[in-house]
């Protein structure tokens, strides 16, 4: 069976006149292109804050296991404090937070128990004894985004033979 075809002669109105396309996909690139460069500044910021939020809490888990320990094995109180600070302050200046030192918002000494961080001034015991580090730095956006704050925390307690990493029962959220 053969096919009908339809050209010029056998229709009563003329054909509509194809405009020409050329130059086209420029226009529209060029009218695409604030909206790429948009999600990219948008993918870029949002990996950069997890980045830092990421690496920020292992500044504030380091800091804390580092002078939960120092302190937990210490057998003089005074002594074992001020080392401990110090060992809190080389692991936040070692680990870096996108190239920049984060800030020290608190650190805090106190006594674990039940599950209970209790910042006090009287001495815990030795298996009590727990560092409490929030810290917090300044993610600058890139391309024109807005800045952000992050801060993490972070919750250690020495158990007798080791610093390990807990939470506070009461402030569930923060830890």
């Amino acid at each position: 069976m053969k096919r009908a075809c339809l050209t010029h002669s056998d229709t009563t109105q003329p054909l509509p006149r194809v405009a020409s396309r050329r130059g086209f996909a420029v226009i529209w690139l060029l009218g695409s292109m604030p909206i790429l460069l948009a999600a990219v500044a948008f993918v870029v910021s949002i990996g950069r804050l997890d980045l830092a939020r990421t690496e920020l809490k292992t500044a504030a888990e380091s800091a804390a296991l580092g002078g939960a320990r120092v302190w937990g094995e210490s057998t003089d109180d005074a002594a074992g404090q001020t080392a401990a600070m110090v060992r809190i302050n080389e692991m936040i200046t070692a680990n870096n937070v996108l190239g920049h030192t984060p800030t020290v918002v608190t650190i805090e000494t106190g006594a674990y128990v039940g599950g209970v961080f209790t910042s006090s001034v009287s001495v815990p015991t030795q298996t009590q004894r727990a560092y409490r580090i929030t810290l917090s730095t300044i993610v600058i956006g890139k391309l024109g985004a807005a800045n952000y704050t992050v801060r993490s925390q972070a919750l250690a307690v020495y158990n007798g033979s080791r610093a390990v990493l807990t939470y506070d029962a009461l402030n569930p959220s923060a830890s």
